[in-house]
């Protein structure tokens, strides 16, 4: 029902007052109050009404993955509120009308990348389609290339030791929190590993590349990962979500998923999903 009505509580404030019911349309004159915001409507059979009022349906599901460059918040708006205004990922989108299609749909974030981080960023107007993609427990796997460098000695990289690695795979403690960073995969990368991403590269002097796999989205975690080992982010990409991966977009355009990758999401998260889920969502 929240694909019909704005948010998941505005629906349950609704419910509550019995101010939504749905009529089938193969039979107009019955009414039907909905009593819970559980129930499933085929909007192709049924019409939900509104204090009466027929409610419009909801824009089709669109899903897109988007090459975030360095330099724009996520965010659906402008951040005024440092000294210097940066602008948004939306900005960037409308730079572009081949973006057009993303903008149309009001699709929106899912999930965040840092100011400072680049990388693959998916865009949707479904709400079930976010929750699966950001929920923990669904563990949707996301990796990441890390250029790294030694933060004692700037012009000489502390070499990372195999110990540094357990470290990031068993999980390290971020800060004074009580958060735990933990990667599913944490390897150096060689030059020759990475060569799809053709503007991806480091001083090999001064500077490693990680390669980092993680199913959670705490705030900054990569970043607060690898200061607790003893090194400093250069550089973080966001290479993969869920399997979807694309090398080639180039930064400040999107494309939409294909058919094959929103069915390769949905095998990811489907065994940790109930069968009442999965016949809610709108991407299966």
């Amino acid at each position: 029902m929240s694909g019909v009505v704005s948010s998941r509580k505005r629906v349950a404030a609704l419910v509550s007052s019995q101010r939504l019911a749905i009529v089938p349309r193969h039979d107009r004159g019955r009414r039907i109050t909905v009593r819970s915001s559980a129930v499933h409507v085929n909007l192709g059979t049924s019409q939900v009404l509104l204090d009466g009022c027929e409610l419009p349906r909801p824009a089709p599901a669109a899903y897109f993955v988007f090459q975030k460059p360095v330099g724009c918040i996520t965010t659906r708006g402008t951040d005024q509120s440092k000294r210097h205004t940066r602008p948004s990922v939306m900005d960037v989108l409308r730079c572009d009308e081949r973006n057009a299609p993303l903008l149309e749909a009001d699709a929106k974030p899912v999930g965040r990348l840092d100011c400072d981080s680049e990388g693959l960023l998916f865009f949707s107007n479904d709400g079930d389609f976010t929750k699966a993609v950001l929920r923990p427990e669904f563990r949707v796997p996301k990796t990441y290339l890390v250029v790294v460098s030694g933060r004692r000695l700037p012009k000489f990289i502390d070499r990372i030791a195999e110990a540094d690695l357990l470290r990031l795979r068993q999980g390290v403690r971020l800060g004074n929190s009580k958060d735990i960073g933990k990667a599913e995969e944490a390897d150096i990368v060689k030059t020759h590993e990475v060569l799809k991403f053709k503007d991806w590269g480091w001083n090999a002097g001064k500077e490693e590349c990680l390669s980092m796999t993680l199913c959670e989205g705490k705030f900054r975690e990569v970043r607060r990962m690898i200061k607790e080992i003893g090194l400093r982010v250069v550089r973080l990409r966001r290479v993969a979500i869920g399997g979807v991966e694309d090398p080639l977009l180039p930064f400040g355009l999107c494309r939409q998923l294909s058919e094959e990758e929103q069915r390769g999401l949905l095998q990811t998260i489907g065994g940790r999903l109930s069968h009442d889920e999965i016949r809610s969502m709108h991407w299966r």
